[in-house]
């Protein structure tokens, strides 16, 4: 895998994420710049695949954070160049080793918006809602997941806020 084909990866189907992501919550009543984005998710299927990866957003970050949570590794980058689509950025991606009982395919997984406001009072049609809410196996926390495993997560504390403050997390600084 080359780096350049990397890089397009992430900063071409971001874009195709984010459009998908506005056909899952419009019939929820839900609308893509409803709330601030706080960061994205990006996963892979392979060890191999996330070596690259990882080895590739390296070179695109000012720093990243590390932690070894439920027996793999977690990073948090803060990229030079933001994700974009249409007036929406974010610098900040999440991407994590993969492992444990969830398989995920290749590409992006969440994003996360940041709001005080309960899932559940996000929406004007909750009984649609309802129906995809999901309760977190390790976090408790409360998220839209449909069936592909594409979810969409509401955080109170920006996730590089709690990266950096955490006290088993790595703060590594790039170049």
């Amino acid at each position: 895998m080359s780096n350049m084909s990397v890089l397009q990866d992430i900063y071409t189907l971001f874009p195709v994420f984010m459009a998908d992501m506005v056909e899952r919550l419009t019939p929820l009543g839900l609308t893509i710049d409803q709330y601030p984005l706080d960061h994205v998710c990006f996963r892979v299927f392979t060890l191999p695949e996330f070596e690259a990866y990882r080895d590739h957003l390296t070179s695109l970050s000012v720093l990243y954070t590390t932690k070894f949570f439920h027996d793999r590794y977690f990073h948090t980058f803060v990229l030079k160049n933001p994700l974009t689509y249409n007036s929406i950025a974010t610098p900040y991606l999440e991407f994590s080793q993969p492992g444990g009982s969830d398989a995920y395919s290749t590409g992006f997984q969440h994003l996360e918006w940041h709001t005080n406001t309960p899932l559940q009072s996000l929406s004007s049609r909750p009984g649609e809602l309802q129906k995809l809410i999901f309760t977190g196996k390790y976090d408790n926390e409360t998220y839209l997941k449909w069936p592909d495993k594409i979810c969409l997560k509401v955080t109170p504390t920006p996730v590089i806020t709690k990266s950096l403050l955490e006290n088993d997390s790595k703060i590594n600084l790039v170049g």
